[in-house]
């Protein structure tokens, strides 16, 4: 064997590149050696061809017997040496060994992605049982390890063609603008761009998929995302509502400003350790965390330039009481629309109840109208309102969709203001809830009218009035060039991602970011927080200071301030450059404006002097040796490497509110999974997925009903929590009212029609409703 290989290392063969003599060798389980030499990294069809040359070389002759000690060692070297083990390029047709290279790319494929199921299967098997697909599901499918978060983290990806694998955790931003944790399929090309597949979610750009935040922070620590929170303030310190400015939010490169924050940070001497780390760690690890702490600005830019075609507000709908739940303004027409669609159908509910009006004779056709409106509304409009059900709550990939979800956001972090919270309550029913119970009512109007003319005019007229606030918004005086719900948006991320509520008080901030290090790094935390001796209480990190209390200033700001010195000194106070405008929406012709300043959400929170302190608290943990190789996989000292709550592993949480260990967790968890459209059950949007998310979505409801309110107005939630489980069991029973009318019209007009004959029509005459 030894002299074969000499050989062989001296006269390789033709399709084996001399370039990549690396040596590999293993000893595999059953006590024999598998050596890994010569490997030609040129390309896939290379690679799998020498791997099978080695394999028959060394007694293996056939792919699908292949113990998974050996594919885990191929699975390890191609992936050392970057091959694209999801590319089909270049594989000759009429290569002798085509049929084993496609055999062996199939295993591998199926290792990357099974490896942890076909690990349980092994040890299941070493038992005596079995395991079918449905254990591996349960016990599998949405369980991750500390380890499989870290060890890949930092593998230099530029030179791959694509950035992530098949088989590794990543997060994924889905429909609902959150980022959840999926593992990788399937990847591929469509027309030039790469696409992910994991189970649910298909055809995933590369923007919307990154590495999972719990294994960044374990590698870089948790002083990035407090970089993420400063930054957050100082953007929205410098952001203006000002057209023309050099600073309004539509001039301003969002991401170039805050990549100069990152640097000025990173570089600052006080942050020697953590830049040390960095360093090290290379680029493509890099890349990584920029990727996440850098998302909401990305975002912002995407929102502002609608650089993804996925912002544009010139062709959407929103309505008016979702700018009220951006915005915090604009309340004052909401009430006028509100009062406009609550009174016209009460008049008519007054005529129709309380008025001495009889039919004396239903004119001919009303009764075969009716049957054809109420079918209309069984076979569209039920799904139509279904389907505008789920747009509403945050589960489509549509412009309106998406503005709810970041609202929903905001909601979940109770950080939303008392106009906000009560402007997110009326969006949501008079999107959802209002309109079923309006339908309802229209049917029964219908029951009372006895000509086909007027029937029709009551359909037209309450689509009308379902669509009004939509109608206002669409209007070119309401908000002419979507300025304002582009800047409401902008604010809607900063507001979302600015975690307001956990600076309450010097002790929550730091447990906050404490329970995410380990046991040393959080006492050293702890104890670096105390010695900055900051205020507790209502004053930590709160107070408006002035602009030259700000210190990591940019290039541009240090010159600018430096400018306003100079001019002030020498011209007086009156060339002062002006404050930031305090601007408010009002809807109505720039009338009536109240509420809410845009971009001055947080100025109390603007306490520069204590941020410089925080910034540079969080230890810089050491998981990453110094000696280590940048874009090398990292190998962990500890093989059985923890969580900082102490868990080897954690399972995929798809609600916020998630608890692990308890049932009703666990329940919760999954009808989330079916809401989100996480599961098997709902993938799709057929009838059958949009009923079950809706059960679900009823279920969560209810729930929530009975879970004491912790975050945000405690008023307005409470309101809330009513109206959204009234929403969504009239939505749940307008298609059962709808049928039920039907059918009622079918039995007492056509079915005693076709029974009774025509002769007999005057039996089924029908004075007034079809149960009398």
């Amino acid at each position: 064997f030894i002299l074969f290989a000499f050989f062989q290392s001296n006269n390789p063969p033709q399709h084996i590149g001399t370039s990549a003599f690396a040596k590999m060798v293993e000893i595999t389980s059953d006590g024999t050696i598998f050596d890994l030499d010569c490997l030609d990294a040129s390309s896939t069809y290379h690679a799998l061809s020498c791997t099978i040359h080695f394999l028959e070389m060394d007694g293996h002759s056939s792919i699908e017997s292949l113990p998974t000690d050996i594919l885990s060692i191929i699975f390890d070297k191609f992936e050392e040496e970057q091959i694209d083990l999801s590319s089909y390029a270049d594989f000759p047709n009429d290569a002798l060994d085509r049929e084993k290279c496609v055999a062996l790319l199939a295993r591998l494929q199926n290792f990357g992605y099974l490896g942890s199921m076909m690990d349980l299967a092994i040890e299941q098997s070493r038992l005596g049982s079995s395991v079918g697909p449905n254990d591996f599901d349960k016990r599998t499918k949405d369980i991750y390890t500390a380890v499989e978060l870290i060890e890949d983290a930092l593998i230099e990806r530029s030179q791959d063609k694509h950035r992530y694998g098949i088989g590794e955790w990543v997060e994924v931003r889905d429909d609902s603008m959150s980022w959840k944790l999926a593992k990788i399929e399937n990847t591929f090309e469509v027309r030039g761009q790469r696409v992910y597949d994991t189970e649910v979610d298909h055809d995933l750009r590369e923007s919307e998929v990154r590495w999972p935040k719990e294994g960044l922070r374990l590698i870089f620590g948790m002083g990035p995302w407090i970089w993420q929170q400063w930054a957050c303030l100082r953007l929205e310190n410098r952001l203006r509502y000002e057209e023309g400015h050099e600073e309004d939010f539509e001039n301003i490169d969002i991401l170039s400003y805050t990549k100069e924050l990152w640097e000025i940070w990173l570089t600052d001497s006080r942050n020697k350790s953590f830049r040390a780390l960095y360093n090290r760690i290379g680029t493509s690890g890099q890349q990584e965390l920029l990727d996440h702490i850098l998302a909401p600005f990305d975002l912002m830019d995407e929102v502002v330039s609608n650089s993804d075609g996925k912002w544009d507000f010139s062709d959407t709908d929103v309505s008016i009481y979702t700018y009220i739940s951006i915005l915090g303004s604009g309340f004052t027409e909401g009430i006028i629309v509100v009062l406009i669609q609550f009174a016209t159908p009460s008049a008519l509910a007054l005529y129709y109840f309380f008025s001495e009006r009889e039919v004396t004779e239903v004119a001919l056709g009303t009764r075969e109208m009716l049957f054809a409106i109420l079918l209309y509304y069984l076979t569209k409009v039920t799904r139509d309102t279904i389907g505008n059900f789920l747009n509403v709550t945050g589960f489509y990939d549509t412009l309106s969709s998406r503005l709810r979800s970041l609202r929903q956001i905001v909601w979940d972090n109770g950080t939303d203001s008392l106009f906000q919270s009560l402007g997110y309550t009326f969006d949501f029913v008079m999107n959802t809830g209002y309109i079923c119970i309006l339908y309802i009512f229209n049917m029964w109007i219908l029951f009372n009218v006895s000509d086909p003319f007027e029937i029709l005019g009551a359909v037209l007229f309450f689509e009308f009035l379902f669509d009004l606030d939509e109608e206002i918004a669409r209007s070119r005086w309401w908000d002419e060039d979507k300025r304002y719900i582009r800047a409401g948006v902008v604010g809607l991320i900063l507001q979302s991602t600015i975690k307001q509520k956990e600076s309450v008080t010097k002790t929550a901030f730091v447990n906050k970011y404490a329970k995410c290090m380990n046991q040393e790094h959080s006492k050293i935390f702890k104890e670096k927080m105390k010695a900055k001796q900051l205020p507790d209480g209502s004053d930590f990190l709160r107070g408006n200071e002035s602009n030259g209390n700000i210190g990591l200033l940019t290039i541009q700001e240090e010159v600018d301030m430096f400018r306003e010195n100079e001019k002030v000194k020498i011209l007086g106070d009156e060339y002062r450059e002006p404050e930031k405008k305090r601007v408010s929406f009002g809807g109505l012709g720039g009338l009536m404006r109240s509420g809410e300043a845009i971009f001055h959400r947080h100025e109390n929170f603007r306490a520069w002097s204590q941020w410089q302190e925080v910034l540079f608290c969080c230890p810089t943990p050491t998981i990453v040796p110094h000696a280590f190789k940048s874009g090398t996989k990292l190998q962990l000292s500890d093989g059985d490497f923890k969580f900082p709550d102490g868990m080897r592993a954690h399972k995929v949480n798809y609600s916020s509110r998630y608890e692990g260990r308890k049932l009703s967790g666990a329940f919760e968890n999954w009808l989330w999974k079916v809401l989100n459209r996480k599961s098997p059950l709902t993938v799709g949007r057929g009838i059958i997925a949009q009923i079950l998310q809706l059960a679900s979505y009823a279920i969560l409801s209810f729930m929530d009903l009975f879970r004491r309110t912790r975050k945000g107005n405690k008023f307005s939630r409470f309101i809330y929590k009513i109206y959204n489980l009234t929403s969504v069991l009239v939505q749940i029973c307008f298609p059962f009212v709808t049928a039920a009318l039907l059918i009622s019209v079918y039995i007492t007009e056509f079915y005693c029609i076709i029974n009774l004959s025509f002769s007999g029509l005057e039996e089924c005459k029908i004075e007034k409703y079809p149960w009398q």
